[in-house]
């Protein structure tokens, strides 16, 4: 019996252990944890050669709010005031590192907006992960900042606050790699990655508290603070998803604001008059950085009217900073003549992942003339330095028609062998042809792309394509797809000139197809004329196109394309010379036009679904289509175009403003076939 009890003793104790571990470590989740203190200290001490206080600046977060503090930099800068320690989180962290390693005001904004930021994330499965993944955005930030940098590298002392999953404590580093600190900085739950740093997992900082300006007090008896609250009034609060986001955002806001009540004599506070902008307005990042610098403006000349900066000396900016910053132009500028050609950002390591893709072959100004689908489905990406290869299975439909859509598979392979020069491949297997609406009908396609594009003065681009397609036809009269006969093949070798000014863009594009369909080699010249803007303060848009094809060899059976523009279900004109021989043609010219005119009902301005999906640039267009394919009876009847007319919408649908697929729908009334013809596509011009 007494052995029974010491055994139960026993076991009661191993199990209490445990529980006193957990209670312990629960009593600490207030204690935060700092890597890299005394290095920081020390930093922070021969920037002031301990004569003078430190002057510290905290960059509160706030999404794309945050950028307001690029403007906030600016100013600073002007008066000659540069901070000897930053503390950042969340977004504010990114122009905290950037500022940090040596970027100016200008140059930060400058690698901000001028790339599509939505081109750095891609939509992933959320398996131990989050939606969107960030390699690319890591792989863009070490075009400027090299592979291995560290923080306490850096020129300026910079400090990250994060949250830690792990121990529930709030973690200070000012030590680790650069890129992966980054990262970490803004790791909100769901959305991204958390990062692992040590024994930590770590999240966003800005959870707990968006503007943790006590912190700066452990090191200096001086601070400014510059914050990015949101206090936007047209919220549904109705709204679950706004009502979470909102609950959130209660606590992270309070902690801030009781931080800078409690530091509001020995501080500078510059509240950025940015709080009614969403957090994914990164298309407004230009107007953001504008107020933050106004609103500093306005705060700094407050504090010297009350003569709180009379006794706080600074350093401004030093001959290092000029020399570094020189070297940051050189590589911006690098960057800029990689990227103006095809908007390309190589990885800078070994890059694999699984996310949810698409891929059109019917946007607008596609070279790829055989095909007109849509696909969507799960895609699976490898990607090093300037090459990718991503395979995509899903399902596939015809843009231009309302229709079943078919499973398909698409492999694509892309390579960036020069800063001019892309080589792109796609080969594509359809499960069921006879649910592809197209003139080809192919249950295999192949092309191979090779565009070589040159700068043409500073707005425009001259672009020499060089596109083979080979596609393997179902044979309809026979119903069958186990025979490989029937192939067809397009070369088409162009060349395209484009200009942009403002909000005005003129496409002229010439060249020649040449067509093997059933051994039958045939030759055809083509010219392309298309211009679009915008007017009347963005409200009105209007574009039109032209395109004309004629046979060389006088022969007629000129092809007809739906990339040309012209919206019909016909049967006549869509198998006008393809390889299908019930149709001949004697005309020896093809000419479609399309004209657009309609609105943009709130330019500039975005709409929310739950503040997680915006659409921006929404486009409500009229459309008008004529073709002039066909030699009639007289001269005058020939001149008679068949019409179509319709309505189209277009928009863009982004995911916290930070992944954006675009979205066109069109109905109208065929005139060839006089019926209704429509559809839609989704996806992105990769």
């Amino acid at each position: 019996m007494r052995k029974i009890r010491i055994i139960l003793i026993l076991l009661l104790c191993s199990i209490s252990v445990p529980a006193f571990a957990v209670d312990d470590n629960l009593l600490l989740a207030n204690v935060h944890i700092i890597y890299g203190e005394e290095n920081f200290r020390q930093r922070i001490e021969e920037r002031t050669g301990g004569t003078r206080e430190p002057i510290g600046l905290v960059l509160s977060g706030g999404s794309a709010r945050a950028f307001a503090h690029i403007g906030v930099l600016k100013y600073l800068e002007e008066q000659g005031i540069v901070p000897d320690f930053i503390i950042g989180n969340s977004m504010g962290s990114i122009i905290a590192l950037m500022y940090s390693a040596g970027l100016s005001p200008d140059q930060i904004l400058e690698v901000c907006s001028e790339i599509n930021i939505t081109e750095l994330f891609s939509i992933s499965l959320p398996i131990n992960s989050g939606v969107l993944g960030a390699e690319k955005f890591k792989s863009y930030v070490r075009q400027f900042i090299p592979k291995g940098t560290m923080i306490e590298e850096l020129s300026i002392p910079v400090m990250i606050v994060n949250e830690d999953l792990v121990t529930k404590r709030q973690i200070w580093i000012t030590e680790g790699d650069y890129a992966e600190v980054m990262s970490a900085s803004f790791a909100i739950p769901v959305y991204f990655d958390s990062v692992e740093y040590g024994n930590h997992i770590l999240i966003d900082g800005g959870f707990a508290n968006l503007a943790p300006l006590d912190i700066a007090y452990n090191y200096s008896s001086f601070n400014i603070i510059s914050t990015t609250f949101y206090s936007n009034t047209s919220l549904n609060l109705k709204n679950p998803i706004t009502a979470l986001n909102v609950s959130i955002d209660i606590g992270k806001t309070r902690q801030g604001i009781k931080d800078i009540q409690a530091h509001s004599d020995d501080s500078i506070w510059i509240r950025c008059d940015v709080e009614g902008f969403s957090y994914m307005q990164f298309s407004a990042l230009n107007e953001i950085a504008q107020r933050g610098y106004l609103s500093a403006k306005n705060s700094m000349e407050e504090a010297k009217a009350q003569k709180r900066m009379k006794n706080t000396p600074h350093g401004g900016i030093t001959s290092d900073m000029i020399k570094t910053r020189n070297q940051f132009d050189e590589r911006i500028a690098t960057f800029r003549k990689k990227y103006a050609y095809y908007n390309h950002v190589g990885y800078s390591e070994f890059n694999h992942s699984l996310s949810v893709g698409a891929k059109s072959f019917a946007y607008p100004n596609d070279p790829y003339l055989l095909r007109d689908d849509t696909m969507l489905g799960l895609q699976y990406s490898l990607a090093y330095s300037d090459w990718t290869a991503k395979f995509l299975a899903g399902f596939s439909w015809q843009a231009f028609k309302f229709g079943i859509a078919t499973p398909a598979f698409n492999f694509m392979n892309e390579y960036l062998a020069f800063d001019a020069l892309k080589l792109e491949t796609n080969l594509s297997f359809f499960f069921d042809p006879k649910t592809i609406y197209s003139t080809y009908n192919p249950i295999c396609y192949l092309s191979q792309g090779i565009f070589y594009t040159l700068p043409v003065l500073a707005d425009n681009r001259l672009m020499i394509k060089t596109v083979y397609e080979m596609v393997n036809n179902y044979d309809s009269k026979k119903n069958t797809i186990t025979n490989w006969n029937g192939l067809s093949h397009l070369i088409t070798v162009s060349g395209t000139m484009t200009y942009r000014k403002d909000l005005y863009k003129t496409l002229i594009e010439v060249g020649s197809n040449m067509s093997i369909w059933n051994d039958s080699f045939k030759a055809f010249a083509f010219g392309k004329f298309k211009s679009e803007g915008k007017l009347i303060s963005n409200y009105l848009k209007i574009s039109g196109d032209i395109i004309g094809r004629f046979a060389v060899d006088g022969l007629g059976n000129v092809p007809f394309f739906m990339g040309d523009g012209f919206r019909t279900l016909n049967s006549e004109i869509l198998t006008q010379g393809s390889h299908h021989t019930g149709t001949n043609n004697p005309s020896n010219v093809m000419v479609s036009a399309t004209f657009e005119v309609g609105v943009d009902p709130s330019p500039g301005k975005t709409m929310t679904m739950g503040e997680i999906f915006i659409f921006q640039d929404l486009n409500i267009m009229a459309y008008c289509n004529l073709i002039w394919y066909k030699r009639k009876g007289s001269f005058l009847e020939s001149l008679e175009p068949a019409i179509g007319a319709g309505i189209e919408l277009k928009t863009e649908i982004s995911l916290i403003g930070l992944r954006t697929f675009s979205l066109n729908g069109y109905l109208g009334y065929d005139g060839p076939n006089k019926g209704i013809c429509g559809g839609f596509l989704i996806g992105t011009a990769e």
